[in-house]
C-alpha cells in the first residue's frame, strides 16, 4: 500500500491542500461550566520551534481542585514537511522526565460518533520529587489516534485521497503532590474531558 501510495504521490503533482474553516484558540473559552481557566501562553521561540498555526495553552481548576489540569492543543494547517504535531513519547524524556506507566485507557464519559469511547495514551512521568499524570492523543482528520505510526500513515493516505494534512495534538497533564492519588488525578482529567473537549469540534475540523 505504501509503494502505491508514493507512486500516486510523484505522479499527482503537486497540489495546494485545502484549508479548512476553523475558530482560532484565541476565542476558545476560558469559563467551561464550573472549570475557570487561566492562559499560559508559550515563548515565541518556542512557537517558532514547533512551527504551529495555532494553539492553546491554558490551566484550568475547579473551585474545590488541589492541582490544575493544563490543557495543550497544538494545530497544524499542513503536516506535508517537518512541521507536524511533535509527540510526547519523545518530548516528555527529552524535557528530563522518566516515563512510568504507559498505557491506552478508553474515556467512557465521552463517546465518539461511532458509539466507542474516547481512547487516550495515558502516562505517569516523574522528575525528581515531582509526578504527573499525561493524558494526549492526536485529533486529525475526522480521526482520534493514539499511534504514532497511524498517524503518519493516515497523514499520507488523506494528502492523496483528501487532500489534506491539517490536525492537531491535544495534551493534558496533572501535577500529582503527596496528597493527590494517580485514581484523583485520572478524576480530574476525566471530568475535563467531558466538559472540554467537545468544544474542540469548532478549532480541530472534521
Amino acid at each position: 500500500m505504501l509503494f502505491v501510495a508514493s507512486i500516486f504521490s510523484v505522479t499527482r503533482g503537486e497540489q495546494h491542500e485545502l484549508l479548512q474553516p476553523r475558530g482560532r484558540f484565541v476565542n476558545f473559552p476560558l469559563k467551561i461550566i464550573d472549570w475557570q481557566g487561566v492562559e499560559v501562553g508559550m515563548e515565541q521561540k518556542f512557537v517558532d520551534r514547533l512551527k504551529l498555526d495555532d494553539y492553546i495553552i491554558a490551566n484550568y481548576a475547579r473551585p474545590t481542585d488541589k492541582n490544575p489540569v493544563n490543557f495543550y492543543v497544538a494545530y497544524y494547517n499542513s503536516q506535508q514537511t517537518a512541521d507536524s504535531a511533535h509527540s510526547p513519547k519523545t518530548c516528555i524524556p527529552g524535557d528530563g522526565w522518566q516515563v512510568g506507566d504507559f498505557e491506552q485507557k478508553a474515556i467512557p464519559a465521552l463517546k465518539m460518533p461511532d458509539g466507542q469511547p474516547l481512547l487516550v495514551n495515558r502516562v505517569v512521568i516523574s522528575k525528581g520529587e515531582s509526578k504527573q499524570l499525561v493524558y494526549y492523543w492526536f485529533q486529525q482528520r475526522g480521526r482520534i489516534i493514539t499511534n504514532e505510526y497511524l498517524v503518519k500513515w493516515f497523514l499520507l493516505w488523506d494528502s492523496l485521497t483528501k487532500n489534506r494534512t491539517d490536525g492537531a495534538l491535544v495534551r493534558l497533564v496533572i501535577p500529582l503532590n503527596g496528597t493527590e492519588s494517580v485514581e484523583q488525578g485520572d478524576q480530574a482529567l476525566e471530568a475535563f474531558i467531558q466538559a472540554g473537549i467537545p468544544l474542540l469540534k469548532e478549532y480541530v475540523p472534521n
